[in-house]
């Protein structure tokens, strides 16, 4: 299993009473309880909440590794002995709001609220949808330009 299906690799250990996981790849990132399943539900959680937390701080949030790549890591292979590793899907978590005070024309205004309302979404939420959907264009966009570019020097 690669890390590209969006985990991160947990390292369970157990003192045969209680289980505890820590995350290379999210150093500090640990949590604890009494049964397998439990702990890694809870490290779930943890890893979420690390990494929102990081997102919020506006800290570079760490690739995960490959399971290959963790175990050729002398460095986290010295903490396995006597764990097991476990891919950890991290659920979303949002980062918290800031409250912004835009100017926007009026009509413009009322025809968002009237598409938020019939679909069921804040205004808020309209906002930062669409604030989404033309990020994602504009780096589609610089991507395309950067490529034609590229193919441009090599054809020169």
């Amino acid at each position: 299993m690669e890390a590209r299906m969006g985990g991160y690799w947990g390292l369970v250990h157990s003192d045969g009473g209680a289980f505890g996981i820590s995350f290379p790849d999210a150093p500090g990132c640990i949590s604890a309880a009494d049964t397998l399943e439990d702990v890694l539900v809870d490290g779930c959680e943890a890893l979420s909440a690390h990494l929102a937390w990081m997102k919020a701080e506006g800290d570079t949030i760490p690739p995960p590794r490959s399971h290959a790549d963790l175990t050729a890591d002398p460095e986290a292979e010295m903490n396995v002995e006597g764990g097991t590793w476990h891919l950890v899907v991290p659920r979303a978590v949002q980062a918290p709001r800031l409250r912004v005070n835009i100017m926007i024309e009026p009509g413009l205004l009322r025809e968002a609220d009237a598409a938020a309302e019939a679909e069921g979404k804040t205004r808020s939420g309209l906002i930062e949808e669409a604030l989404r959907v033309r990020l994602e264009l504009a780096e589609a966009r610089i991507g395309q330009v950067k490529a034609s570019r590229a193919r441009a020097r090599r054809s020169a």
